[in-house]
Parts: structure tokens; sequence; C-alpha cells
């Protein structure tokens, strides 16, 4: 039988309050050679504080996240806007429209906890945050190629050929949780486009190129032991065997006993959007009482 009920499902916070940001912005726009190149230059810095994130919390409290007022992060970042006339004859001209920017972000202060006693503010790992790193970093331990036959095992006395095998960072000859760090973030270095715009008469082709460059995510995919028998037919990657001694790619069977986030560069250049159009002239119009009509064939990604 149906039945109809209620239960909480998150935990409230009656001390929330407001997000507050400080920011700067200097900014430039300029024309040079007549008119022919244009722009503008921008960089900010701004520093947020109370922000409102979802801290994770002991599931002995029947819940595992509350949303709280925490913290403080920085962006400081450049945009470029630029456009270009490159060429322009009497039936031909060439154009350009350019954009770069770029975006550094970095947590600067948590909840202001020190319990190792260090002298200094401890992170949250359990949500994933680190003061000095910014937000979406990827906290793992570190890759250190393939276990191959004949290796010494001694740091992770469990493995076996064809085992990730990972840096002991804190040098005490055991890979333990300690020997984790953080080891990229999931923030690109700089994005940018261009879109070249190519005339001829009544006939326009433009053509717009996308890169981002930088950033690693967890890819669960490339990851064997998560789901042997679902994940390992997904993908055309390589796995080692004894006869395919390879560093890069852990053995079909590899059971992920540390939970490696298995990475993957984010970085790519797309031709994003391409047009190719006509417009028919005036002339031909006046017949059918039209103003303006073009045919245009266009693709995407």
């Amino acid at each position: 039988s149906p039945s109809v009920g209620l239960y909480t499902s998150s935990l409230g916070n009656p001390n929330l309050g407001w997000e507050t940001t400080n920011s700067l912005n200097l900014g430039i726009d300029f024309e040079l050679l007549s008119s022919r190149v244009s722009g503008s230059v921008d960089y900010y810095l701004s520093k947020t504080h109370d922000l409102l994130l979802r801290e994770s919390i002991p599931s002995m409290s029947g819940f595992t996240s509350i949303l709280r007022n925490i913290g403080e992060t920085q962006n400081n970042g450049f945009e470029l806007s630029l456009n270009t006339r490159n060429l322009r004859l009497k039936n031909f001209t060439w154009t350009s429209d350019i954009t770069f920017s770029l975006n550094r972000n970095k947590i600067v202060h948590l909840t202001g906890q020190d319990l190792n006693k260090d002298g200094k503010e401890d992170d949250d790992v359990a949500s994933g945050w680190f003061i000095g790193h910014p937000l979406g970093s990827n906290f793992d331990y570190v890759f250190d190629g393939i276990f191959q036959q004949g290796d010494d095992f001694s740091t992770m006395p469990n493995a076996k050929p064809g085992y990730i095998r990972f840096k002991d960072i804190n040098g005490d000859g055991a890979i333990t949780p300690d020997d984790r760090k953080v080891i990229s973030s999931s923030q690109p270095d700089f994005v940018a486009g261009i879109t070249n715009t190519f005339t001829y008469k009544q006939l326009s082709l433009s053509a717009f190129i996308y890169t981002r460059q930088g950033g690693e995510s967890p890819h669960s995919s490339l990851n064997p032991g998560t789901n042997f028998y679902y994940y390992t037919n997904i993908l055309d990657v390589p796995y080692w065997t004894p006869q395919n001694p390879i560093k890069t790619n852990p053995g079909i069977n590899y059971p992920n006993p540390l939970g490696y986030g298995f990475y993957q560069s984010r970085s790519f250049v797309r031709l994003q959007d391409v047009s190719l159009s006509y417009d028919i002239s005036p002339d031909m119009l006046k017949k059918i009482h039209l103003n303006s009509l073009q045919v245009f064939v266009s693709g995407k990604n």
C-alpha cells in the first residue's frame, strides 16, 4: 500500500548570511591604426568572504553536509578582447575577433581551526578545500608508473605486477593516506577564441575556433576497479599485461584499492562554429518584394 510521510532532508542553519565580495577592476579600451585594431584589456582582483558552501559533517548527525558561511577566497584574472580588420579590398574583406581570459582562484581562509597544533590553519580534506589552492582541486596519491615483474613491492606489500605505483611523499617506506597531496586543479590555465570572417561580394564565411588549456578531472571510465565488466568495454585504452608491460595504464584486473581518481586533461581545441552564407542581391529581390534574403549553411562542434 502506498503511504505518505515527511522527513527532514537537510540540516538547517539559522546563522546563514550573505556572501560579501570586494573587487577592483582596471580596464583600457583602445583603437589603433585608424580603427583597424580595437579592443579592451581588463585586470580584476576580487576577495569574497563568508562564502555559502556546503561543508561535509560526520554522518552520525543524520546528515552528510550543512550549508555554512565559511572562509575566504581570492580571484584575480586578465581578459583581452581584440577586433582587427586584416584586409580590405574592393570586393574582399577579412576580419578577426579574438578573446583571451585567465583566472586564478585560491582559498585564503577556512574555519581557522588548527587541530594538529602545527601553527597552520587546517585544510578541510573531507570537503575538498585546501588553503592556498583553488576550489576544485584534485587531492590524491601521486601516480608513479606501473609495477612490473621483479619490482620492489615493499611500499605496497599487497600490490602485484600491473598495479599502479604511487610516490612515497613523506618517505616513511609505506603508501598511506599521508602520501596524498593536491596534484592538480579542474580549473583551466586559460581559455581563448578566435573568429575569422571572410567576405567576397555577397558570399561570407565565418569560422570560430575555441580552446581551453589546462586543468584535470577524474575520469571514472578509465578506472577498471569501479565496475570491471562495465567500464572495460567503454574505452579503447591499452592495459598492462606481462607481454605488454606499459607504464601508463594498469592491468585489466586492477581493483584500485586506494580509490585513485584516474585524472585526465581537460585541454582541447575545437572548431566550434562554421557558417557559409550568401546574401541575395537587392536587384533580384525587388521582383519578389523583399528587402533582404540570406541563404546559409552552418555546423557546430
